[in-house]
């Protein structure tokens, strides 16, 4: 594992074309880079979430932050497919399991779901860059502001949800 206290100046930054990232059974991921290794971090990426290609922050085992991942774009391909499959697996933010109503409006479409944290309304503009196949039946949906919703299972959803869904698709 990282020795923190050899990082006392603060956190570290991580260029991404000297990265090498590699998925671990546990969910985390291992980062080296520079003779330096992470056995165990999570990654996520930056903010403004749509403008997520700039930086990543590297989480320690305890939630602390290690360090910045910079310059995404020079990720080797195979730290990349790690670091994406990584994204899509821990960055989601909320899952839906009912579609009360999806309306469309001059290329807007207004949802109004029940999530498993309560009912929410959001905006989404744009299906194909805004609602993404992730598996056969797993949508992930990002809103106009960032936020992340994910559909599990399509198939598993009331027939109601899925009509409403299918419309917008």
């Amino acid at each position: 594992m990282f020795n923190h206290r050899l990082n006392h100046r603060g956190p570290l930054t991580f260029d991404g074309a000297k990265v090498h990232l590699k998925a671990n059974a546990d969910g985390t991921v291992q980062l080296t880079c520079g003779g330096r290794q992470c056995k165990s971090v999570r990654i996520k990426l930056g903010r403004p979430l749509y403008k997520p290609e700039d930086f990543a922050t590297v989480f320690g085992p305890k939630g602390n932050e290690v360090g910045l991942l910079v310059n995404l774009s020079g990720l080797p391909a195979s730290s990349s497919t790690v670091l994406e499959a990584h994204r899509l697996h821990h960055n989601l933010t909320t899952a839906i399991s009912r579609v009360y109503s999806l309306t469309h409006q001059f290329g807007a479409a207004y949802w109004d779901v029940e999530t498993e944290k309560g009912r929410r309304q959001f905006v989404i503009r744009g299906t194909t860059e805004h609602i993404r196949f992730l598996e056969d039946e797993r949508l992930l949906i990002t809103d106009v502001q960032g936020n992340r919703f994910e559909i599990p299972n399509l198939a598993n959803l009331d027939p109601r949800s899925q009509r409403l869904i299918h419309l917008l698709l």
